[in-house]
């Protein structure tokens, strides 16, 4: 309806959101004109010259077509004139990863009146990222959309804030199958060295207590010799022959 609006009007969240959504999707911009009066239509070409604005009179019964990502309009009319705005949209529309109500910043250096909601958005993001920091973001008069609860914590968190979520631990460790006892023995220093079980392998074909074995086996190394070792000691994870290669589409030599 003409005649100017009673009040204050403020930009809330999610009207942002609605208004970046339809401006970077619109391709055609229609206003159908009725009632009684007259009004005056303004546009004002997106330029980096200075260009002058266009006026048109609006009355009843006047439809008019405006591309909205070339051009900024005003109408001003009599309180009796009102418009119906209808819009021609693309069918995808282009967003940033994780927020549904965001564009493209390339997008947004073309069209000034998205680039001007973007920069709305941001500097909002910040106030409520210093609201959640101070655990008041509660305390909204409107609750916040979810896009916006998650640009809000994604740009809290990736500043100072890095928080480490542990959900479950697990593991298999040498001697004991429970991190908690296996982390207990390791920080009081128990020694979890063992002789090589025969489960693992033959080692008396391999040992030799001689220190240089290890030289002299390789020197003399031949078809079915085997290099020495004087090591007999280590630390083992239990059950490992029970492991189940094929669950995890290993083969067998794979696996060995």
């Amino acid at each position: 309806q003409g005649g100017g609006c009673e009040g204050e009007i403020n930009l809330t969240e999610a009207d942002c959101s609605d208004w970046i959504r339809t401006l970077s999707r619109a391709r055609m911009m229609m206003i159908y004109f009725f009632g009684k009066g007259q009004g005056v239509l303004e546009i004002m070409p997106f330029s980096e010259e200075e260009i002058e604005s266009i006026e048109f009179v609006t009355e009843s019964d006047v439809l008019v077509m405006l591309q909205p990502e070339i051009s900024l309009h005003k109408h001003v009319s009599t309180r009796g004139m009102f418009a119906v705005v209808s819009w021609v949209l693309d069918e995808g529309p282009s967003t940033t990863r994780g927020w549904s109500g965001g564009i493209s910043r390339t997008f947004g250096a073309v069209n000034p009146a998205v680039k001007e909601l973007q920069e709305w958005s941001q500097d909002r993001i910040e106030e409520l990222a210093a609201l959640h920091a101070a655990q008041q973001l509660e305390a909204l008069e409107a609750p916040l959309p979810r896009d916006w609860e998650r640009m809000v914590r994604h740009s809290y968190f990736s500043g100072e804030h890095l928080p480490i979520a542990v959900r479950g631990q697990a593991g298999h460790h040498a001697t004991s199958s429970c991190s908690h006892n296996w982390w207990s023995a390791t920080a009081t220093g128990t020694d979890m060295v063992m002789d090589v079980p025969f489960t693992r392998w033959e080692h008396g074909d391999l040992y030799d207590p001689d220190p240089n074995c290890w030289m002299e086996s390789q020197i003399y190394f031949g078809p079915g010799m085997l290099i020495k070792t004087s090591v007999k000691h280590a630390q083992f994870v239990e059950g490992v022959e029970l492991f189940d290669n094929k669950f995890f589409g290993l083969s067998n030599m794979e696996a060995s």
